[in-house]
């Protein structure tokens, strides 16, 4: 990769990017699709990456064994690492970018941080230390870019036409700001400062001397880490937010201009790459696998295993061990792709718990399920008004007056006897409905939106099928995919949700997947907000001086069952075990 493809990382780890179209220039006209994992060791935590020309020696910013930031050089074919520079005057060596020639690399240091030598005034040494330096590729040979008016830099990129830099970083009076200045040094001009730049740090110029700025601390309503554009005339505009970065890091786009790339840190805390159209603003988060934890905090990072193993700027803590300070084990199981914790360890075995489930799921189970589509709720109520609300459908007779009770009716569903690790229960599809639907599907049509999984029994596809797994495993299994719903307590009234839909890999490789895609978001969109509002309703109600508990319907019996786990739970045993199982409401 050369300028123009460039990309940084806040991983340890070195990535190759690989698995783009290429056009007759050979530089990627797609956004990348696979890692591949070069090297991670002779280095720690790396925090940008660039390439010579001609894609065979990768550099690297990062640690060496004793913390003192450095700068690396990896020959890609052996994986061989040997340090360029490493020590004073880096401090926070942000960003690389090499000159067209190949013979420097331009260092973007934040002078963040403070040297280990007794320097005198801090503030002095970091103003003296931010900036650009100049480090030649053949020697290791460091200098300063003679330049002026750049405090502190975060980000540098090299122009298309080989002869300005672009810098992300802060004036001399700390205003956050987009530079240019000359390859061979001189006075910076300002592009643009101040708000909305908020701590811009990754930077990419495109062939419309357009520069890409990434700004992980600025935040609009969609959330925090805004992409700018910075028009040559120095007018900016917004182009995404919310991509929740978690640290700084840097941008590159595609040729063509219209898909960026961009590393940011996911709900989970894990790094993966995001590509977002610079036209729309939409965002497209792949799903992928981390081989390291990062803690968005202070960036230590930690092996699967959970052994510590980049512990950035600990090496004054006076006889610190990185090797102390490992993540606590739990006790994991993985049951079809889905990962379970228990904190205390003493959970009976859950795949005998979910046996019964797990045979009635198996042709789901069995499909090559892939995540298709995933939508995440901030719910304005209690965990559990929408555990009881997602398990019964008593509520069809109101909430979903218009959308689920005329294929499904209240007065029919049922559900199964009690069991000690999850509830199951049945929601027929109208007899006439069904009819329908078979006749939908022998015409090749989608009677519930998306394929049907072929492997289904006939009885299966023609109803849905609701099961809570203890104790808030929440599926719902209809002919073509399974529904999970996670939900995340955050407070006694609010509460976090990600409702996911699983459909077969035959489904979302359809050549007419994003039409399909876009039809199921917007009628599962529909439906649960039918549930928001009625749930946020009930958490309302709780306020109320004349709040008082109802009576159940026949129809909520899993809403009964939900709380017989709870009680028995609280007897410290599970249902079915120290007292008879409720009954099936049907034979």
């Amino acid at each position: 990769m050369n300028h123009a493809t460039r990309i940084t990382t806040g991983l340890f780890a070195l990535a190759a990017i690989a698995g783009c179209s290429q056009g007759p220039s050979g530089l990627p006209t797609t956004a990348p699709t696979k890692v591949e994992l070069v090297t991670d060791t002779g280095f720690r935590q790396a925090g940008a990456v660039e390439s010579s020309p001609d894609g065979t020696i990768f550099y690297v910013a990062a640690y060496d064994d004793m913390g003192r930031p450095a700068v690396f050089s990896v020959d890609v074919a052996t994986a061989d690492v040997a340090p360029l520079h490493a020590g004073e005057p880096f401090l926070y060596p942000a960003d690389l970018a090499m000159s067209c020639d190949g013979s420097q690399l331009f260092v973007a240091d934040t002078g963040m941080g403070v040297p280990d030598s007794e320097i005198g005034d801090p503030t002095e040494a970091l103003g003296q230390a931010g900036g650009v330096h100049v480090l030649a590729t053949a020697d290791g040979t460091l200098s300063r870019l003679d330049t002026t008016g750049i405090a502190r830099a975060a980000g540098v990129v090299v122009s298309v036409d080989c002869e300005t830099l672009y810098v992300a970083g802060w004036t001399d009076a700390d205003v956050p700001a987009v530079f240019t200045v000359p390859v061979a040094g001189g006075a910076a001009t300002v592009v643009y400062e101040g708000d909305p730049l908020s701590s811009p740090t990754g930077i990419h110029v495109d062939a419309d001397s357009v520069a890409w700025v990434m700004d992980h601390a600025a935040r609009n309503d969609s959330g925090e880490g805004l992409l700018f554009a910075v028009a040559p005339d120095g007018t900016i505009g917004e182009v995404v937010g919310g991509l929740g970065m978690g640290r700084h890091g840097g941008v590159s786009l595609v040729p063509g201009g219209t898909t960026a790339v961009i590393p940011v840190v996911n709900d989970d805390g894990e790094t993966e790459l995001v590509t977002a159209n610079t036209e729309t603003g939409a965002v497209e988060k792949p799903c992928g696998h981390a081989r390291v934890l990062m803690c968005p905090y202070h960036a230590w990072t930690f092996d699967l295993d959970g052994r510590a193993r980049g512990t950035p700027e600990m090496q004054q803590a006076h006889a610190f061990d990185c090797g102390e300070w490992s993540l606590k084990p739990f006790r994991t199981v993985e049951w079809h792709g889905f990962v379970f914790v228990n904190l205390d360890g003493k959970a009976p075995s859950l795949t005998e718990r979910y046996s019964g489930m797990e045979k009635v799921l198996s042709p789901w189970l069995e499909s090559d399920l892939q995540v298709a589509i995933q939508i995440r709720w901030d719910c304005p109520f209690n965990w559990k008004v929408l555990a009881e609300n997602f398990m019964e459908s008593y509520h069809h007779l109101g909430a979903h007056a218009k959308t689920l009770q005329p294929t499904m009716p209240a007065r029919d569903t049922w559900t199964e006897e009690e069991r000690p690790g999850y509830i199951r229960a049945h929601l027929p599809i109208k007899p006439q409905v069904a009819e329908e639907m078979r006749d939908k599907e022998g015409r090749g049509e989608h009677p519930e939106g998306l394929p049907v999984i072929s492997s289904l029994p006939e009885a299966l596809k023609r109803e849905w099928n609701l099961f809570m797994g203890f104790p808030l495993f929440m599926l719902m299994a209809s002919q073509d995919r399974l529904i999970w719903y996670r939900m995340e307590p955050l407070a006694p009234d609010r509460m976090g949700l990600l409702t996911t839909i699983l459909a077969p890999k035959s489904t979302v490789e359809r050549e007419d997947w994003t039409d399909l895609h876009a039809a199921e978001t917007a009628m599962l969109k529909l439906f649960h907000m039918e549930d928001m509002e009625i749930c946020a309703a009930v958490q309302r109600g709780f306020y109320s001086s004349a709040c008082r508990r109802g009576r159940l319907s026949h129809l909520e019996m899993p809403v009964w069952l939900i709380h017989r786990f709870l009680a028995a739970r609280a007897r410290g045993t599970w249902p079915a075990t120290d007292m008879p199982p409720a009954p099936s409401q049907r034979p």
